[in-house]
């Protein structure tokens, strides 16, 4: 792809093409716009946050209600891409929400399905020890099971969405600045020299957005994430149809998670874990990407208080990028200064369930 710069400026430039900025340059391409999709890296790349096979989604939202109404949008959307590609995306295995009587976690999941009509099951620990005997729960544990939740495979969303929009894109290009002059005038310098002219700038950027767009970086911050898959020790305790995606929350302590395995991905079953949230800040740039044996052995050590049908060797790990605001909640909007650029960021940990909304929305 190259611009003339002489040329009739384009609608809208995306920057990024992970999850949301590939979901945006489809929903644009959909709306008839000249559009133009960059980024440095190729589709699918495992050096941000869009990668790592398979993602949970839920719409029993304990972070808030109000995000109900973007998550149904959202799987609606993977669900769409589904039947435009034939590609299966979603597989609906359930999510289980699970802490101490009165946690977050369990009382915020309720609370968003009382209020929009969702259905779950509220289990008491003797229903988890006989429904899911993968864990190991107190008398005071409980949970809420989402039968309609699941997981999404992530590369594989990636790649559908940007197969499906009929609009140019380069891959190994990146924006280095932009420029308004004007309403509906922007010029954006790429890292190949080139320029571009476009009315409307979408940056979906990731951990690269305080990079790109300084007015932001007060209110992110990025951080190193591990994510694991295990080998379970039980042949078949992990598979969708005996284990949901999962999640484990610890007052005191960050939470933890899982993913069932993934039938459809080859090699061996793997189960997907990991701590949600971590204190290593970093950035793209100077991040530790090696995930050490010391790693690895804190999560097997989780499994085994938790989830010690799962305990089994870690078979293969890395590292993920989280870039999160103070409250921990999106950041989807126009710069004040240039209502011609809009962005999505601080999505780390919410966002790639969300991604066809969010895409359609910028």
């Amino acid at each position: 792809m190259t611009h003339d710069v002489s040329a009739t400026p384009l609608d809208a430039l995306v920057v990024g093409l992970g999850a949301v900025g590939s979901a945006a340059l489809l929903s644009l391409a959909r709306a008839g716009a000249r559009v133009v999709g960059v980024d440095p890296r190729p589709p699918a790349h495992d050096r941000g946050s869009s990668h790592g096979h398979t993602r949970i989604f839920r719409h029993a939202y304990f972070e808030h209600p109000d995000y109900v109404p973007l998550l149904r949008a959202a799987v609606d959307g993977f669900g769409s891409w589904e039947q435009a590609s034939g590609t299966d995306l979603l597989v609906r295995c359930g999510v289980l929400v699970m802490g101490p009587a009165g946690s977050e976690a369990v009382v915020g999941s309720l609370r968003s399905a009382q209020e929009h009509g969702l259905t779950v099951e509220a289990l008491d620990a003797a229903a988890l020890r006989s429904r899911f005997p993968q864990f190991l729960v107190n008398d005071t544990t409980v949970g809420i099971f989402e039968p309609d939740a699941g997981f999404v495979r992530v590369e594989g969303a990636i790649r559908c969405a940007l197969s499906l929009a009929t609009a140019p894109r380069r891959h190994g290009v990146g924006m280095r600045g932009w420029q308004r002059h004007g309403p509906d005038r922007l010029t954006v310098d790429l890292t190949d020299g080139s320029t571009v002219h476009t009315r409307r700038l979408v940056v979906a950027a990731g951990a690269w957005t305080p990079d790109l767009l300084p007015e932001l970086a007060p209110l992110l911050t990025v951080t190193r994430q591990v994510q694991a898959w295990v080998t379970p020790d039980t042949r078949g305790a992990a598979h969708p149809h005996r284990l949901p995606g999962w999640l484990i929350d610890r007052p005191g302590q960050r939470p933890i998670y899982g993913i069932p395995t993934d039938p459809a991905r080859p090699g061996p079953a793997l189960a997907k874990v990991a701590v949600h949230g971590s204190d290593r800040v970093t950035t793209p740039s100077s991040v530790d990407r090696t995930v050490h044996d010391a790693e690895r052995d804190i999560l097997a050590a989780h499994l085994r208080d938790r989830v010690p049908g799962l305990v089994g060797p870690v078979h293969e790990a890395s590292v993920c990028l989280y870039t999160s605001t103070p409250d921990e909640h999106l950041l989807v909007d126009r710069l004040p200064e240039a209502p011609e650029v809009v962005f999505a960021a601080g999505l780390s940990g919410h966002g790639f369930k969300m991604a066809p909304a969010l895409g359609h929305a910028l």
